[in-house]
């Protein structure tokens, strides 16, 4: 699932169905992390500032507690250019999008004081930069 994460199921740290928040930074085009942990009954957020797959947001939408939004995690506010190349198709495409802050993400979509239980970060060339917006 989602190139195999691990999670930490500890007593202290299980998830309590109805009543977790999980962030995923970094979706792409695999989300099955993300259905699985609406599984129980958490509300996720997905983070992916490249994603403009529709058949992707066409899924999301079936799911009441799955958010998307079209930001990126990085340690400054700013707008970022991907890079795709599509060697099945032999094309190439260019995506903008913004990338913010930790905390001014929060901000954004109003989580200011909302606890978070799960944070999944898969962010290319920028996890260094941003790791320690929070811890």
């Amino acid at each position: 699932m989602d190139n195999d994460k691990n999670l930490c199921l500890d007593s202290d740290v299980l998830i309590q169905s109805k009543n977790c928040t999980v962030y995923s930074f970094g979706t792409g085009d695999d989300i099955t992390f993300d259905f699985w942990m609406t599984k129980y009954g958490c509300d996720v957020h997905m983070f992916d500032p490249s994603v403009a797959s529709s058949e992707i947001l066409k899924e999301i939408k079936k799911y009441k507690n799955l958010y998307f939004h079209q930001l990126g995690l990085s340690n400054k506010r700013k707008t970022y250019a991907f890079h795709w190349k599509y060697l099945d198709e032999d094309r190439k495409e260019t995506v903008e999008g913004l990338l913010d802050t930790y905390a001014n993400i929060r901000k954004e979509i109003n989580h200011e004081n909302v606890p978070v239980q799960y944070l999944k970060v898969r962010i290319n060339k920028c996890t260094y930069n941003v790791t320690f917006q929070y811890l």
